[in-house]
């Protein structure tokens, strides 16, 4: 229903009178039923209104609380204040690279390769010599087991080669995965074919391995696999002088040439080896980079500083030509005062304090007379060089991986953006006050609707009335008009 404010309705029932011709009854029970229920109309669609762009403010309002608490999660974590990165001194012998950033530490690692990690490789073939090709049929193209043991002299396994060729080999080997060898199909001649099969097992001395016909084949009679004994090349582990002087017998052992635990958090990568004296030492740096920590704190800053000036366009003390302006004037008493928990949050003294760093405060951080946050960089660039430590105790209690619902300690980073979880999740003060706002809305729907019918039973009320008035003025008319007619005739007769 469009309905006329109510300075228009006594225009509107000057305008639907017809005169001369009488009255326009649509127009005037129109009119006369927008009378009665303009004004309440008018009232709940403004109450719906607003609570619907409370609604919306409220929502704005989240997201911006939401961010700040984002940029203080990026300070609860120890590991998260620096960036860590390995460096080798000799990339041609040895490759360097961070995996664990809590667990990597700063500092200088010396490191000799002895002897690199390599894999078993032994090559089966026929008694006679190579196959003539990876097609060659074996055992008259009847099937036949292989056994292979790994370790070398452990249980073994039946590998069932149901393809009697070098192929079929390869594949049977490949699928059964012993222990993860692997086979593959050689060309040993310059030219022409000569097929061996290679079978290679995993770099370590542990991962040594031996295959051997366990069916007897005939035509060829015989397969041979060279193994530990005379074996293509023997297994062996990575052999390392890790911190220690060159004439060291302590050595540390791996199977791969990758190792993840010999440096904490990093993993190398060995390409080389020195099998005898003179050995050379290669520097491995771990170095920190505390610039992700500041980066870190002006992220902060930033997004405290936008809730801010959001909070200021919602509750209409921002001047802006934003639509959400003004949407959360109504609960400017509610939003000031979370927006006061989060700033206090902010600067309040650690959980984990470490003397001299307390708080945010002896990193420079201060708030201005508009309640923005300011670094004072050169009090921040001190405390980074000399207080890192402190620093990092404050904030994140020396711990990583913290959560909401941790009991110890948390330090000041976590304990900040707790503040701000209670707020925005779904039992928070926001959730609360926008489902209210929500039940409001589906209220002044209701209202309204049933205003709406109000507002046609009215006018069908109206419309009836003056239909029956019509019907009266068309009968009065009716018989004035045979009057005057009557009368006419007369003076006729008369004359």
């Amino acid at each position: 229903m469009a309905v006329s404010g109510t300075d228009n309705i006594g225009s509107k029932l000057i305008n639907s009178m017809d005169v001369g011709s009488g009255v326009n009854i649509s127009e005037l029970a129109e009119s006369l039923a927008q009378a009665e229920t303009a004004a309440m109309i008018s009232s709940k669609t403004k109450r719906k209104e607003s609570a619907t762009a409370t609604i919306s403010g409220l929502a704005i309002f989240k997201e911006s609380l939401s961010m700040v608490k984002a940029s203080l999660e990026k300070l609860t974590d120890k590991s998260l204040l620096v960036d860590k990165a390995a460096s080798s001194q000799d990339t041609n012998r040895v490759e360097a690279k961070v995996t664990a950033q809590s667990k990597a530490q700063a500092g200088t690692h010396k490191i000799q390769c002895r002897t690199l990690a390599r894999a078993q490789i032994n090559e089966l073939k026929m008694g006679s010599g190579s196959f003539t090709s990876e097609s060659q049929a074996l055992n008259g193209g009847s099937a036949f087991n292989l056994s292979i043991a790994s370790p070398a002299g452990g249980s073994a396994t039946t590998v069932a080669v149901t393809t009697a060729t070098p192929a079929g080999i390869v594949a049977a080997i490949n699928a059964a995965d012993v222990n993860g060898i692997r086979a593959y199909t050689m060309n040993m001649a310059s030219s022409g074919t000569a097929v061996s099969i290679m079978i290679e097992g995993k770099t370590g001395e542990a991962n040594t391995f031996t295959v051997t016909d366990a069916s007897s084949i005939t035509d060829p009679s015989t397969l041979v696999t060279q193994n530990t004994s005379n074996d293509i090349q023997a297994a062996q582990d990575l052999k390392l002088v890790v911190n220690k002087a060159s004439d060291t017998t302590e050595f540390v052992y791996r199977a791969t040439n990758s190792p993840t635990d010999v440096i904490a958090g990093v993993q190398l990568n060995f390409k080389t080896s020195d099998n005898s004296d003179p050995y050379t030492t290669t520097n491995i740096i771990i170095s920190e980079d505390r610039s992700a920590f500041t980066t870190a704190l002006t992220n902060i800053q930033t997004a405290y500083n936008a809730l801010v000036d959001t909070t200021g366009v919602l509750v209409g003390t921002l001047e802006s030509d934003s639509d959400a302006a003004g949407d959360l004037k109504k609960e400017r008493s509610m939003v000031d005062q979370m927006v006061r928990k989060v700033r206090e949050g902010i600067t309040a003294e650690s959980s984990t304090p470490s003397s001299p760093i307390t708080s945010v405060r002896q990193l420079g951080v201060q708030f201005d007379i508009t309640g923005k946050m300011t670094i004072n960089k050169t009090t921040l660039d001190a405390a980074v060089s000399t207080n890192f430590s402190d620093i990092t105790k404050m904030l994140t209690a020396n711990t990583d991986n913290q959560s909401y619902f941790d009991s110890a300690a948390k330090g000041l980073a976590q304990d900040a953006a707790n503040i701000i979880e209670d707020f925005v999740n779904d039992r928070g003060l926001i959730k609360k006050t926008s489902d209210a706002r929500s039940t409001d809305v589906a209220r002044f729907e209701e209202d309204l609707t049933k205003l709406e019918q109000r507002y046609e039973a009215a006018k069908k009320r109206y419309l009836s009335q003056f239909a029956a008035m019509e019907t009266l003025v068309a009968k009065s008319k009716s018989t004035g008009e045979y009057l005057t007619g009557q009368f006419k005739a007369m003076q006729g007769g008369n004359d």
